[in-house]
């Protein structure tokens, strides 16, 4: 029997209980109606404390707390609440007509708000495949962020502290998840609801390449075709194949002009000359061709070493009379 009077009590206490912050605002302007301004300024903090007020009703508070403070003459208070009131609510603004006792530390306020910026928040919601996380980050110059209240579809709501949650919840394909940012009292601060979304990115996990999905075409990694290791190979080979030509040529010439030496009576000095000068251009061309197929053979090592996606391993293997060492290219 008692536990039944004492949920039978509860439940009849409950309306009052709701309803007691607005009642509270409510005496608090009648107070400043009736230019009590110490009494609405207990009636306003006590509202405050309450915990129950909604971001409306929040900001009321504060500009009846700050209207109450500035009435009294103490500024430094009266600026504090403004500045949350403003903060919360760029559009606050004083009733018409409103004195200047009240209109400066207001200003002040509005000027000290703007220094420092309005209160944002922004929610993430990431979807797993039975939870859901929520991640708050917030522009909060003035530190009211305490926790959130959370209400996963029609559950009933969680609070929590802090600015990270993880839910658990059934695998669905989407949940809505309702998020109440609060001050130290549990007074609202910002209300959203944001969706998360099954076939999202699950907490943890990783999303896989499209490169290496089943059925994509890959994509080669590196450099341009036009300077890639095949290209300077290809041009090391026809610069070795001239510059070997040209030395070939030197060997004949030089054969050539031992013949004339041997019987330089029978051929003029010019043409012995004439000989020489053309051995001199082929031996040119033989140091070039082969100094080019040097360099382009090093640039396509190097090319082939440094390519984003091209590996080079070279590996020692012993053996009966030393070691030998052999290269793999992976490309």
């Amino acid at each position: 029997m008692k536990r039944t009077v004492l949920i039978t009590l509860a439940l009849a206490w409950t309306p009052a209980a709701a309803d007691d912050h607005s009642t509270l605002l409510d005496q608090a302007q009648q107070a400043i109606d009736d230019i009590d301004h110490e009494a609405a300024g207990r009636l306003a903090t006590a509202a405050l404390a309450t915990g129950d007020l909604d971001a409306k009703q929040l900001g009321r508070a504060y500009r009846l707390a700050g209207e109450s403070a500035a009435a009294l003459g103490d500024t430094t208070v009266a600026r504090a609440h403004f500045v949350r009131w403003i903060v919360l609510d760029p559009a606050a603004a004083l009733p018409p007509g409103s004195s200047p006792k009240i209109g400066q530390p207001f200003a002040e306020a509005r000027a000290e708000a703007d220094e420092i910026g309005r209160f944002s928040v922004d929610v993430a919601v990431t979807r797993g495949r039975d939870r859901i996380e929520i991640t708050l980050s917030a522009h909060d110059p003035l530190g009211l962020v305490t926790g959130m209240r959370l209400r996963l579809g029609d559950s009933s709501e969680v609070g929590v502290s802090g600015s990270r949650a993880v839910l658990q919840t059934a695998d669905a394909s989407s949940v809505a998840v309702e998020v109440t940012v609060v001050d130290e009292h549990g007074n609202e601060l910002s209300r959203r609801t944001v969706a998360g979304d099954a076939r999202g990115a699950q907490v943890g996990d990783q999303r896989p390449d499209p490169r290496r999905a089943p059925g994509a075409t890959p994509r080669r990694r590196g450099w341009p075709t036009i300077v890639r290791w095949p290209t300077w190979t290809g041009l090391a080979v026809v610069t070795a194949g001239a510059g070997g030509f040209f030395a070939w040529q030197v060997g004949q010439t030089e054969d050539e002009l031992a013949v004339l030496n041997a019987a330089s009576d029978q051929h003029s000095f010019d043409e012995a000359e004439a000989v020489r000068d053309r051995g001199q251009r082929q031996a040119l061309f033989a140091n070039i061709g082969l100094g080019v197929a040097g360099a382009a053979g090093l640039a396509a090592v190097l090319a082939l070493a440094l390519e984003p996606g091209a590996a080079v391993e070279i590996t020692p293997t012993p053996t009966a009379g030393g070691a030998t060492i052999s290269a793999a290219i992976r490309f």
